[in-house]
């Protein structure tokens, strides 16, 4: 198979799996969507704090004046709800990758399966901290390896939410076995959505959903 056409093959499956269930796959990506945005928001505003000058020349000094005093009366608010809507998304996203799972495979999604996570958050948390932890090591080595450990990990929050009960050390090992020669594959994939990212700037974000 030529390595050049596997993005549109994999993009031509998925398009086509998801046919009959594009309401279910835009609904559980919104609802999921919107905890990462408050995620995203609350690292924003420690980022702007934290790096005045940089943001002054971009947001204007006025605007960074009104975000620091935001934070400086509601940091304790803030750090709660950023701890929270992090762990929640570290839980739910095991449920969000079964619905999609589901439906690749032609089975009936559903809704409620977004939170199977909860049925095992304690797991779902230490995998994140493992899996973070190996990429971590790695990357104290040089950027490649590190780069190289992300793909030979990435099938391990698919294999915990289609198989909840699987060690976690297993599933690693599982998915260092399924990465094994498809590691140029799987990165073509990820670039290939590039020219997505200023579509969905364009857009305002409505492309994302695509």
């Amino acid at each position: 198979m030529n390595e050049e056409y596997l993005p549109l093959m994999i993009k031509a499956k998925a398009i086509k799996a998801f046919r009959n269930q594009w309401g279910i796959a835009v609904l559980v990506a919104l609802f999921v969507g919107v905890f990462e945005l408050v995620s995203n928001a609350a690292t924003t505003i420690t980022d702007i704090v934290t790096n005045k000058k940089e943001f002054v020349e971009v947001l204007g000094e006025t605007m960074v004046d009104k975000v620091c005093q935001f934070y400086d009366k509601w940091y304790v608010e803030l750090l709660i709800v950023s701890l929270a809507v992090n762990l929640f998304v570290t839980i739910i996203q095991y449920g969000y990758n079964k619905v999609y799972i589901d439906i690749i495979r032609g089975k009936d999604a559903r809704f409620s399966t977004v939170f199977d996570g909860f049925l095992y958050p304690v797991k779902a948390v230490a995998t994140e901290i493992y899996v973070m932890v190996l990429i971590i090591m790695w990357m104290f080595l040089l950027i490649v390896p590190g780069i190289v450990a992300i793909f030979k990990y990435s099938m391990t929050h698919y294999i915990i939410a289609e198989n909840p009960d699987i060690p976690i050390t297993d599933a690693v090992d599982m998915s260092k076995n399924m990465m094994e020669g498809h590691k140029t594959e799987y990165f073509m994939l990820i670039t290939s959505f590039l020219p997505w990212l200023f579509v969905i700037v364009l857009t305002f974000g409505l492309a994302s959903i695509y």
